[in-house]
């Protein structure tokens, strides 16, 4: 896939993709808006969660990405789609400087007593803490 114009080619950084139910590594690929609306509507947590990784790193309308990825928090059945939010949005606060870091911290601090989301939402708190401090 070839970067839109203007933007870096995501680093090939090999990053253990806990968004999979294979629990495989992947490299990040570069996802447009409809790209990412279109993963989502395939309802395959697979698709859906490698694609909102993905979207972090690639779409730069941080509040439209950003309420995309409550959306999927508070609304997903599906576990890995639910723990994948978690990530993106602790990256999302991270990386974005757009982003209000303290309000995703609010969203994501439940799921840090919730039976198998703690350790997810420990790593995207670690980052919020990062942005918040940094």
């Amino acid at each position: 896939m070839t970067p839109a114009p203007g933007r870096a080619t995501v680093p090939k950084r090999q990053l253990k993709n806990r968004t999979s139910s294979l629990n495989t590594y992947r490299s990040r690929q570069v996802i447009s808006k409809d790209e990412f609306l279109h993963a989502l509507t395939t309802g395959d947590a697979k698709i859906v969660t490698a694609a909102m990784m993905d979207a972090v790193d690639s779409i730069d309308d941080s509040s439209w990405l950003l309420e995309q990825l409550k959306f999927q928090l508070q609304n997903s059945k599906d576990y890995w789609i639910v723990g994948t939010s978690i990530v993106a949005l602790g990256e999302l606060g991270l990386f974005h400087s757009d982003v209000d870091p303290k309000e995703i911290y609010r969203l994501i601090e439940p799921f840090e007593e919730r039976d198998g989301f703690r350790d997810w939402a420990e790593d995207a708190l670690s980052d919020l803490r990062i942005a918040m401090n940094g």
